[in-house]
């Protein structure tokens, strides 16, 4: 026999393990082809779950956007409710709506002017203009006497802090908090000498603080049914002798400091039409 030749046992051999081992390598293809189709239907399940998640992300985006509306709407229905209810106790006083937004506005500017944070600048614009809320429960005998008051019938006037405090407390709005404060402590004087409570220097809190320069401006540059009205420069003169009995210095200054701003938003409201309600 050729010794080339091979034996045909040992090609069946051969033969053997090449069909063993495809049988093998084919068995794990199989395997893998598997495992392929098991990932691709779990990706497809990531997929599907993804587009469902991102569908309801959607939806609590679109839900979120009209609670912010509702909320919105709600928040301006409330400040509109209790800027009315102060009005209607400026109306009694034979102040008008600029009144409210004098007082809003120098508020907003002394704030702005000793640097305070954005929140509490929005906050003491929205909530000064309650300043006087509590005049609503004041007779008109009272609060609509052209004289000087009795030492009784101050008394009674100086009520209108109490009955402020007591509309607006116990509120969970930031912004009535501040409201109450305002309204219970901007007749308070730095030296003590104010009322209801003859609270001093920084027992005052600031927004009744601020509040109290711009109310007292605004009181001696308009018109009241006890005076005429007062330039700008009587009115911070004698701003100026009360400065420090009456005023805490520091705020009395940044009033100073920005007197130009305070002067054009006083005669952009005095010179244009009357404000309707």
């Amino acid at each position: 026999m050729n010794k080339n030749t091979i034996p045909f046992a040992q090609s069946l051999k051969y033969a053997q393990d090449l069909s063993s081992l495809y049988k093998i390598e084919r068995a794990k293809q199989a395997e893998l082809e598997e495992a392929f189709l098991i990932i691709k239907q779990k990706n497809d399940r990531l997929e599907q779950e993804k587009l469902q998640l991102l569908s309801y992300a959607e939806d609590i985006r679109s839900l979120y956007q009209q609670l912010l509306i509702s909320h919105s709407k709600t928040e301006r229905a409330n400040l509109e409710t209790i800027y009315r209810l102060s009005l209607a106790a400026e109306f009694r006083d034979e102040q008008t709506a600029d009144h409210l937004r004098r007082i809003s506005g120098y508020s907003k500017i002394i704030a702005n002017a000793l640097q305070l944070d954005k929140t509490f600048v929005k906050l003491i614009e929205k909530a000064s203009p309650m300043h006087d809320i509590g005049k609503i429960g004041i007779s008109d005998k009272i609060l609509l006497k052209p004289g000087k008051h009795t030492p009784e019938e101050k008394k009674l006037m100086e009520q209108h802090t109490y009955f402020g405090h007591n509309i607006l407390k116990n509120s969970e709005s930031s912004l009535l908090q501040m409201a109450e404060k305002i309204a219970y402590t901007h007749h308070e004087k730095f030296d003590g000498s104010g009322y209801p409570r003859q609270l001093k220097g920084d027992q005052i809190p600031l927004e009744g603080r601020i509040v109290a320069v711009a109310d007292v401006f605004d009181a001696l540059s308009t018109k009241r049914i006890y005076k005429p009205a007062f330039t700008v420069d009587r009115s911070i003169r004698i701003m100026k002798k009360q400065c420090l009995s009456h005023f805490d210095p520091e705020v009395f200054q940044a009033f100073l400091d920005s007197r130009e701003l305070v002067e054009n938003f006083k005669n952009y409201l005095d010179h244009k039409e009357p404000s309707a309600v």
